[in-house]
């Protein structure tokens, strides 16, 4: 709002005083309608269309919204403020955990809002049942596995581009050559894809292993630890959870084999790098796509994108028991010299 201010009176400086006086050898203010007989015309063209784009900018930002949350912790917490900071609007929050979830759709109809934030899998699975209100989620693992069939819904996944990762995996860690990962087909099957299209453009040999059940995890960590000079945990419950994390822990220790995780809570568990989402990031990547469903685009013509900005962050305490050093950020293998 502020640039268009701006704009009005930069418009009005140039275009009403526009005379040079050679005579004091400065700028001197004359109206331009004095020396320029089509200038009402023009001004008046150019004012209506900046009088436009103000009335569209406070018809957007004034639109009410709420967000409804699963639970008040910090990263979805930070995707509202995200999307607060971007839209410079209020959002009402509703938080699952602190009301009983029976009433929230009764407030939501009450409040009657012109967009609903979904943010945390179990917001998404409660509001999903309205069918009249566009809503956006975020912070939820593959939303499409909830929203499939509902044309009011759009979003970000928690997926990163794979491309964006494995950039940074290979700038982080440049010697490595083949990175082994186990999935479950029906939960992240096709970001497995997108993988393993993107690593045949970064060089990186991705050897990917189906599991349908946790039970499969130690006999396909041993089907690859010979082959692997990394294993990257993705963010499938079926892969990581809280029964399969020591499994995949105690395997990276006893194989020296680096773990690349997607957060920084697996530090403790001896990943050597993680690649964060920024939840800030996506919120102001929502307010994007809110912007288009409140200037009057259907959701369905949105389709659900990946998140696109990637925090990385190396556990520089388990560095040196995989032989390496960190080098301008950069994870080298130590080269041992022998004493003659």
């Amino acid at each position: 709002m502020k640039q268009f201010y701006q704009l009005i009176q930069l418009f009005t400086r140039n275009s009403l005083y526009t005379s040079y006086s050679q005579e004091l050898g400065k700028r001197q203010y004359i109206p331009a309608s004095t020396t320029n007989p089509n200038w009402f015309a023009k001004s008046h063209s150019v004012f209506i269309i900046i009088f436009i784009i103000l009335l569209f900018c406070n018809t957007v930002s004034a639109a009410k919204i709420i967000s409804v949350q699963s639970l008040s912790i910090k990263p979805y917490n930070d995707a509202v403020k995200g999307f607060q900071s971007a839209c410079n609007c209020s959002v009402e929050q509703f938080i699952i955990s602190e009301m009983y979830e029976a009433d929230i759709n009764k407030r939501i109809q009450i409040t009657n809002p012109e967009l609903i934030i979904a943010v945390g899998s179990k917001a998404l699975e409660i509001v999903k049942e309205i069918k009249d209100i566009s809503i956006i989620s975020l912070m939820v693992l593959n939303p499409q596995s909830i929203i499939s069939d509902h044309d009011n819904i759009s979003g970000i996944d928690l997926f990163i581009p794979p491309k964006k990762q494995l950039a940074e995996i290979t700038r982080l860690i440049p010697h490595l050559k083949t990175i082994g990962l186990i999935y479950d087909p029906a939960r992240t099957g096709n970001y497995i894809k997108d993988i393993e299209n993107a690593s045949i453009a970064s060089n990186i040999r991705i050897i990917a292993k189906q599991a349908n059940d946790p039970l499969e995890l130690p006999s396909l960590l041993n089907s690859m630890k010979d082959e692997i000079d990394a294993f990257w945990m993705i963010p499938d419950l079926t892969v990581v959870n809280q029964d399969t994390i020591e499994i995949l822990s105690l395997f990276a220790i006893k194989y020296n084999l680096p773990l690349i995780s997607f957060s920084k809570s697996y530090f403790k568990m001896g990943a050597l790098i993680s690649l964060d989402i920024d939840s800030i990031d996506i919120g102001r990547q929502a307010w994007e796509i809110a912007e288009q469903i409140l200037s009057g685009k259907n959701s369905n013509q949105i389709k659900t994108s990946y998140a696109r900005t990637l925090i990385s962050s190396i556990n520089h305490k388990t560095v040196k028991n995989f032989g390496m050093i960190t080098i301008n950020n950069m994870l080298i293998r130590a080269i041992a010299t022998k004493s003659k």
